[in-house]
């Protein structure tokens, strides 16, 4: 049983006890400062609106039910609030108990049977990823395994765009370096790619096709762009299982 649970549980259970209605939400939080213990609930101020009692001592009444619970080594009312400290044995029981669970700990039922697309990735395949796309990565895949957690089926969308103007431009780049490495001043064109990763590819295709493909024209701009959106995709790919974050549909 998770901390936070055994509080809430330990709450209602005392506020049952006493004839007392029972919030559907009890708030449960972790104590900002160690002489507070390791676990507190403002669960008074709450109850305090609909009775004539101030939270001080309604704090103090929940908190003196509480005081023999045998998963408490202190319960103390301060201010309204109703501090926890925990036994030794309880934390102890929580970490054997993630140890035997591994990897299933914490997973919940609660989206069992149902679906949730979640779409965290769109970033264009014209060169690798930035600082900025793997944050927005890392955290679009922590949404998808939080689902995942409560029992959710998951999909998890890159929504790819390499149509336009964008791509014409990369082709169009990716063909001037491989001019270049073949001798030629062939400038990249205005708005393209100056990446030296695109030097790179290009100097690769060089040494691979001659001077086949020498002139820009209607049969050499599907060849590059074509060889310029399979290499950016692979690159994205890599860059992508660095860091482990996968993706179940890749959708145009």
């Amino acid at each position: 049983m998770r901390l936070e649970t055994l509080v809430r549980t330990s709450i209602a259970a005392a506020l049952a006890g006493r004839g007392a209605p029972v919030p559907v939400e009890i708030p449960v939080d972790r104590a900002a400062r160690a002489e507070h213990g390791d676990l507190t609930s403002r669960i008074a101020f709450l109850l305090a609106s609909g009775s004539s009692e101030p939270p001080p001592e309604i704090a103090a009444r929940l908190a003196a039910c509480l005081t023999d619970h045998p998963a408490f080594r202190k319960v103390e009312a301060v201010g309204g609030f109703v501090n926890f400290t925990l036994r030794p044995g309880v934390v102890q029981d929580v970490l054997r108990q993630i140890l035997d669970d591994g990897p299933g700990y914490g997973r919940a039922g609660d989206g069992a049977g149902r679906r949730v697309q979640v779409e965290f990735m769109s970033s264009n395949p014209t060169g690798p990823l930035t600082i900025g796309d793997l944050r927005q990565a890392a955290l679009g895949d922590v949404v998808a395994q939080l689902y995942a957690q409560l029992g959710w089926e998951v999909t998890r969308e890159y929504y790819l765009n390499d149509e336009g103007r964008q791509m014409d431009l990369l082709a169009r780049s990716l063909w001037a370096r491989y001019r270049q490495a073949r001798g030629s001043d062939e400038p990249i064109p205005d708005g393209g790619y100056h990446g030296e990763y695109l030097a790179t590819i290009g100097a690769e295709l060089a040494e691979v096709w001659g001077n086949a493909l020498a002139v820009w024209d209607d049969t050499t701009r599907p060849v590059f762009r074509a060889e310029a959106v399979a290499r950016m995709m692979a690159m994205i790919h890599e860059d992508l299982a660095a860091i482990g974050v996968r993706f179940d549909a890749w959708t145009k």
